[in-house]
C-alpha cells in the first residue's frame, strides 16, 4: 500500500522539477525586470515635475492597493477581451514584475527622501 503511493510520488518527479524551474525563470525575469522598472519611476517620482510624480504615485498606490490576485485575473482575463492574447507566463511576468516595481519604486522614492538636502 505505502510502496504504491510512493511509487506514484516518485513518478511526479519530472513535473515537479519541471515546474521548479518556470517558477525560478520567473521569478529571475520579473525580479530583474522590476528592479529596473522600478529604479526609473523611483528616480522620476522624486523628480521636479509634478504631474509624472503625481502619476506614477497613483499608478503605485493602486497596485499596492489591489490584492495580486486580482490584478492577475485582470491581465490573464480581461486583456484578451481588449485583443492582447497573452500565454500564462507572459501573463505572470507582467503581474510580478508590475508589483515588483512599484515597491522598489517606493524604497528608492524612500530613501531618496531620507537624504537631506
Amino acid at each position: 500500500m505505502i510502496w504504491q503511493q510512493l511509487q506514484s510520488i516518485a513518478g511526479s518527479y519530472p513535473l515537479a522539477l519541471r515546474g521548479l524551474g518556470m517558477t525560478v525563470m520567473l521569478s529571475l525575469i520579473s525580479l530583474v525586470l522590476g528592479t529596473l522598472i522600478g529604479f526609473g519611476l523611483g528616480i522620476l517620482r522624486t523628480g521636479g515635475n509634478r504631474l509624472i510624480s503625481g502619476v506614477i504615485g497613483a499608478w503605485v498606490d493602486l497596485i499596492r492597493g489591489t490584492p495580486f490576485l486580482v490584478q492577475i485575473f485582470l491581465i490573464f482575463f480581461i486583456l484578451p477581451e481588449l485583443g492582447i492574447e497573452l500565454d500564462a507566463f507572459t501573463a505572470g511576468i507582467i503581474a510580478l514584475t508590475n508589483l515588483a516595481a512599484c515597491f522598489i519604486c517606493e524604497i528608492v522614492v524612500a530613501g531618496i527622501r531620507s537624504v537631506p538636502t
